[in-house]
């Protein structure tokens, strides 16, 4: 993509004759011209016959040097003709220029990098192929905590959760004892994964680490159990922790 460059009030005449396969022009005054063509970049250049006011040529001026200027010859679908000297020369804005900008109510592509020093607002997502915005990823670091990540399944956006909390199981006095989890963010549509564990042993005295699992789990919950296969007994409380994923 064709990068330019501006400047206000170019409007001048030719200081001598173009053929058709020249490449520099040289212009009768120098007012308003960039005082250098950055490399990679073009300045728009339109000559115009002085004798017709018809004829029309648009060149994309590279490099600089005094009042002569390396160009670009036949662009923007014109073609290079023959120009005499005292011909009209200016830029105004073209076709070219305009399409290179970008249009509010159409889709447009952006290549290059390209900075920012004030930050740039981003709508959330509602289509597959949008931008995210960042506040659309909401997180508590806590206990319990969460995280919300903006995702697509079906073709329809959902928010997918991760979470996660602590619990206590009481002593039951028997093999296996449980706890009611209630999720800290209830699931919209289903909870897809549970999972609780451990953190200490059944038994004050003779230890045992139990089996853990969680059952039952919905969008608002799960059963958190543990089990230490007719070992020992729950004689204690047990701490645990749980995970969760749904959206």
């Amino acid at each position: 993509m064709t990068t330019f460059i501006f400047a206000n009030n170019v409007n001048t005449t030719l200081a001598g004759a173009v053929s058709t396969s020249a490449t520099t022009i040289t212009l009768a005054s120098t007012a308003n011209l960039p005082t250098t063509i950055p490399s990679g970049s073009v300045l728009v250049i339109t000559l115009n016959d002085a004798a017709t006011r018809q004829n029309f040529e648009v060149v994309y001026a590279t490099a600089r040097t005094g009042a002569t200027l390396t160009v670009l010859r036949a662009q923007e679908g014109t073609a290079a003709l023959a120009w005499l000297t005292g011909d009209y020369a200016f830029s105004p804005p073209t076709a070219g220029q305009q399409a290179s900008f970008g249009q509010l109510a159409e889709a447009n592509t952006w290549t290059g990098n390209n900075g920012f020093t004030s930050p740039v607002a981003v709508a959330n997502a509602v289509a597959a192929g949008e931008a995210v915005a960042l506040g659309q990823f909401l997180m508590s670091l806590g206990v319990p905590g969460y995280l919300e990540i903006p995702a697509f399944a079906a073709g329809s956006p959902i928010t997918f959760i991760l979470q996660w909390g602590s619990g206590t199981a009481p002593a039951s006095g028997g093999n296996t004892t449980s706890a009611t989890v209630t999720f800290s963010q209830p699931f919209s549509n289903a909870c897809v994964y549970a999972s609780a564990n451990a953190l200490g042993g059944a038994n004050s005295v003779g230890g045992g680490n139990p089996a853990s699992n969680a059952h039952n789990y919905s969008k608002t919950g799960c059963t958190a159990v543990f089990d230490v296969l007719n070992f020992t007994t729950f004689n204690q409380s047990l701490s645990f922790t749980w995970f969760a994923l749904g959206y």
